[in-house]
C-alpha cells in the first residue's frame, strides 16, 4: 500500500512539473484590401507621342553606324564600306 501511494505521488508531481502544451497560434487578423487609387485627370495622360523613338540626328560629315541614325536618313560611304558618314 505504501508502494501504491509513493508511485501516485511520484506520478502526480511528474505530471505537474511537465510542461504545459504551447497554446495554437492564433489566426493572423485579414486586412481589408486598399483601396483603389483614383484615376488620373485627363489632362495628365501621358501621349503615346512620347514613347516614339526619336531618330538620333548627326551633323552633316560625321560618322554614322547605319542609315536611320542621320536625320537625312543618307549614310554617304567613300571607298571604305566600314566608315559611313552622314550626308
Amino acid at each position: 500500500m505504501q508502494l501504491c501511494k509513493l508511485a501516485v505521488l511520484f506520478l502526480s508531481s511528474a505530471v505537474l512539473a511537465a510542461p504545459a502544451p504551447a497554446p495554437a497560434p492564433a489566426a493572423a487578423p485579414v486586412a481589408a484590401p486598399a483601396p483603389a487609387p483614383a484615376p488620373a485627370p485627363e489632362s495628365a495622360a501621358v501621349s503615346p507621342e512620347m514613347f516614339k523613338r526619336v531618330p538620333l540626328c548627326f551633323k552633316n560629315g560625321s560618322h554614322c553606324e547605319h542609315n536611320d541614325e542621320c536625320c537625312t536618313n543618307k549614310c554617304l560611304v567613300p571607298n571604305d564600306p566600314r566608315k559611313a558618314y552622314c550626308g
